[in-house]
């Protein structure tokens, strides 16, 4: 029996287009990303969640809970749904890692390639599918969230649609999009 996984990203805050917060602490959500939060809300209204998941990040955090209250649902922290690990690019500007070589062959070839002394998109997407896939044995037939980040939602997406992951960028996920996907509960061995 399938799951009905919702993928919603992160309300808009103050790094959003600007810098990799990544990991960093602290960071949360601004006025629009409330209200994209509330949007979001009220979109998974007629979807009848469960429960709502997410990163321990402030920002899906604030998200999951703005979630959480307008459905009646609880909210439970997962890091698996966390942040991808970008290591040393962790709070440099974007228009600075624009000019950065060893960022412009990551996001060309994430199949291959890591952020410096962070994580591997591979490792990522694995990390995520495999949160994803407890949740929908756990929740069997029921629908949930699961509030993570942009390239987190990516990479599972990328898996659910069979993707190549240096195709990643293509896929468009803005702050507080709700995308769904219908997650096979299978049994682990």
């Amino acid at each position: 029996m399938a799951a009905t996984v919702c993928l919603v990203r992160h309300g808009h805050s103050a790094s959003v287009g600007e810098w990799i917060a990544g990991w960093t602490p602290g960071i949360h959500l601004d006025e629009l990303g409330r209200k994209q939060a509330r949007s979001a809300a009220e979109q998974l209204r007629a979807v009848r969640l469960k429960c709502v998941y997410t990163s321990p990040l402030e920002r899906c955090y604030e998200t999951a809970q703005i979630i959480a209250d307008l459905n009646s649902v609880p909210v439970r922290v997962d890091h698996r749904f966390g942040e991808f690990d970008f290591g040393e690019w962790t709070g440099m500007s974007l228009d600075v890692l624009r000019r950065d070589g060893r960022f412009v062959f990551f996001n060309r070839e994430r199949g291959r390639a890591g952020a410096p002394g962070g994580e591997t998109a591979a490792h990522a997407q694995q990390r995520i599918v495999r949160g994803i896939a407890e949740i929908a044995r756990r929740h069997a037939g029921q629908p949930v969230a699961i509030v993570s980040h942009a390239d987190m939602i990516r990479y599972a997406l990328a898996y659910y649609r069979g993707m190549p992951l240096d195709n990643i960028l293509e896929i468009k996920v803005e702050p507080g999009a709700v995308i769904g996907v219908q997650v096979e509960a299978v049994k682990s061995h």
